[in-house]
């Protein structure tokens, strides 16, 4: 299996590349291959020639300054570049083709559309707001790598161990208060994980600076060869304080991403489930598209915690709702509501409203009217 690592700089791609490794996966470095280039008197000559360079030390110095002074197009640059490197990576790979697994560190491995290249391509992410700290010890059998992991995110400190055999990768947390385990099977290609949160922040989570919304935007996860499931378990969402106990079930199968079950609770009084929900990548934006089901454990406290008047209390189990949340834009339209598994004419034509206006996004005075406004229209 050729396996693609990628992702910006000082995201961790060589840190991922050589936890891999560890079986002694031979490793391609397109880095290195560039920097041995400009020790060649070969590709020196040419570059000179090409840019008109007359100075001879500290070449590549030279090279990034004017880059920098905008004196040389990086992009004329790169047209030197990156078919020797291609040259090489293509090289490697037929020196290597019995091999089980083989990997590509490569930065530009998207931008240089090289996906195709590869049977699986992995893309490390960095925070801005996360700092990584790993350190690494490893035991060694004859068979098989045990070891133990401790990464510090900022001041908070995780600590997994793992276990590296032919086929896979396992890992589990140990003594932390938040609980993280899964595996990674090589070949065919398979993530099975399951992280438990006492608390987390929905704050900035789908920011057009997130990580998230730059891994779905890559379309990494849209590869075919990716198959995964993990579950993310939080009892407290600590930014929302009506809600708790997220259980988010992400699929990926064949390019397909889905939460199809995942479930929160509003306070004690409703469950909120998501049902054959998938995203898209849209000319708009991504959208996250399905239907939500709405299960009342306490209806009673539900409407009191809205302030609604009594006239528009009336007593229902159940709503389901077809929606679509872009997650740029963070606007919503919402279809096809049902109430206990009947449609209402009131309802469709208070949400084909809605869903006219340019801004259908929420803040806590207009979800609050929303929802009254919802309940108002339902109530006649």
């Amino acid at each position: 299996m050729k396996i693609g690592i990628t992702g910006s700089l000082a995201s961790g791609k060589t840190t991922v590349t050589k936890l891999i490794a560890k079986e002694k996966f031979p490793i391609f470095n397109a880095d290195l291959i560039v920097k041995n280039l400009y020790k060649n008197k070969s590709f020196v000559r040419k570059l000179s020639k090409k840019f008109k360079i007359k100075v001879k030390k500290n070449f590549k110095k030279v090279i990034s300054k004017m880059i920098a002074n905008k004196e040389i197009e990086l992009k004329n640059l790169e047209k030197i570049i990156h078919p020797i490197v291609r040259k090489n990576m293509v090289s490697f790979a037929n020196q290597n083709k019995k091999r089980k697994n083989v990997l590509f560190e490569i930065p530009l491995l998207i931008e240089s559309k090289l996906e195709n290249f590869f049977d699986l391509v992995i893309l490390v992410g960095a925070s801005k707001k996360i700092r990584l700290k790993i350190d690494n010890e490893i035991y060694y059998d004859n068979l098989e790598k045990e070891g133990q992991l401790d990464i510090l995110f900022v001041n908070k400190n995780t600590s997994l161990k793992y276990q590296i055999t032919k086929d896979s990768f396992s890992f589990t947390s140990e003594g932390n208060k938040n609980f993280y385990e899964g595996i990674i099977d090589f070949k065919p290609f398979y993530l099975n994980a399951k992280f438990n949160y006492e608390g987390l922040s929905s704050k900035n989570l789908f920011d057009d600076n997130s990580i998230i919304i730059d891994l779905i935007n890559s379309e990494i996860l849209n590869n075919k060869n990716l198959s995964a499931k993990i579950n993310l378990d939080v009892k407290d969402i600590t930014n929302i304080n009506e809600l708790n106990n997220l259980r988010l079930k992400l699929s990926i199968e064949e390019g397909s991403i889905g939460f199809a079950d995942s479930t929160i609770m509003w306070k004690n009084d409703l469950k909120i489930t998501l049902d054959e929900t998938f995203l898209t990548i849209e000319d708009d934006g991504i959208n996250l598209i399905g239907t939500i089901f709405l299960d009342f454990k306490n209806i009673d406290n539900f409407y009191s915690s809205f302030q609604l008047q009594k006239k528009d209390r009336k007593n229902l189990d159940k709503i389901q709702i077809d929606y679509v949340y872009n997650l740029n834009d963070h606007t919503l339209r919402l279809d096809n509501p049902r109430i206990d598994n009947k449609q209402n004419i009131q309802l469709e034509e208070f949400l084909n409203t809605f869903n006219s206006k340019k801004d259908r996004g929420f803040n806590k005075i207009t979800f609050k009217n929303f929802i009254n406004n919802f309940f108002r229209a339902y109530a006649g």
